[in-house]
């Protein structure tokens, strides 16, 4: 057995864009699982406009709550 058979990729590991589309999975199932409203409607808006929106509304938020937590 030569060195290089002994590096193969495991065949259930996948390759190229197999890992992509399992990211994209994964994340897209985290964000409909997450008990983080706004992330799930940033996943879940049909426009790009809907997704800045989403977006600025959830730092927005983060934003207020981090100066809300420091005033105290």
């Amino acid at each position: 057995m030569s060195p290089v058979d002994d590096k193969k990729v495991p065949p259930d590991e996948p390759e190229g864009d197999e890992r992509t589309n399992d990211k994209d999975s994964l994340l897209m199932n985290f964000a409909m699982e997450t008990t983080a409203h706004g992330v799930v409607k940033i996943a879940t808006a049909r426009t790009k406009i809907k997704q800045v929106f989403w977006v600025i509304a959830l730092v927005g938020a983060f934003v207020l709550s981090s100066i809300m937590i420091g005033l105290r």
